[in-house]
């Protein structure tokens, strides 16, 4: 039986926004739980939200890779950027993609511009999908600093 769920879509960056919605609320609803156990889901659904954010933000600034059908056409630069938002999960690299973002950021107050860029760096680095089949357990303490992290950064980038 094969569900709709399952299917593999080519979204466009408000379905980006409204899955890193959701999986905002299933990060803070096994947050709530308080349950150690839940803390690497929560990280791992907490650092899927800034993905899915940041790949909607490069495919707003590139709109003519939403309804690419044929990447090898596209030119090198274009087909790394539809590689970014449709085939891989680094973070990092897409933010190298993004350097207006990282302009706004240097345009914050000081303080807050070292914090942003301090979150935003630290989750990059660190967060991959590869989380998902960790065999380490995470506490609830590391979760909730990972989801706020995530949060001002989600409530930033909107």
């Amino acid at each position: 039986m094969r569900r709709e769920i399952f299917q593999k879509q080519k979204l466009i960056p408000a379905q980006l926004r409204t899955v890193a919605d959701r999986r905002f609320g299933d990060a803070v609803a096994l947050r709530n739980t308080g349950k150690n156990e839940r803390a690497n889901g929560e990280i791992y659904l907490a650092g899927y939200v800034l993905e899915c954010m940041l790949k909607a933000m490069l495919l707003t600034k590139h709109p003519r890779l939403q309804f690419v059908s044929d990447p090898e056409k596209l030119s090198k630069a274009d087909r790394r950027r539809w590689t970014l938002s449709r085939a891989t999960h680094d973070l990092l690299a897409i933010v190298e993609e993004l350097p207006d973002l990282r302009r706004r950021i240097q345009n914050l107050p000081p303080g807050e511009a070292m914090r942003f860029n301090a979150s935003l760096d630290a989750i990059c680095t660190s967060w991959t999908v590869h989380s998902r089949y960790s065999t380490h357990q995470e506490t609830m303490t590391e979760a909730a600093d990972f989801l706020a992290r995530v949060t001002e950064l989600r409530a930033w980038l909107r």
